[in-house]
């Protein structure tokens, strides 16, 4: 059997005389071995991550640092996208600038305009 399988199954069978002593099934005290036994579970289960078996095998290693050089290169490329993205904005803000001017312009003419016509009438 596997190290995790012991583990999940000391924790089930310590959990169930748990739940057993709550209802009074069993005695308190078997209760608290139940309590001991699915501790021990729990620290057999965690084990795994600090134990040479539980670390990475050198596969896992490379496909993780592919994932993390394509997500490197996905943000770069979103970088560039939205610096692009930033750059139309600006130019697009210009334009609007200048034609605002021009409106603005045009506007001053036709006021000139209006109000020379109201003179002359």
């Amino acid at each position: 059997m596997r190290r995790t399988q012991i583990a999940y199954g000391l924790w089930a069978i310590g959990t169930v005389v748990i739940v057993l002593s709550w209802f009074g099934l069993v005695n308190p005290i078997i209760g608290w071995g139940g309590f001991a036994v699915a501790l021990v579970g729990s620290i057999i289960s965690s084990m795994g991550l600090f134990t040479k078996a539980g670390k990475a095998t050198g596969q896992s290693q490379e496909e993780l640092t592919r994932q993390r050089e394509q997500m490197l290169e996905k943000s770069r490329q979103r970088q560039e996208m939205s610096a692009q993205l930033l750059e139309m904005s600006r130019q697009n803000l210009e334009r609007q600038a200048k034609l605002f001017e021009k409106w603005e312009e045009q506007t001053q003419r036709m006021d000139a305009i209006l109000s020379k016509w109201e003179q002359a009438k």
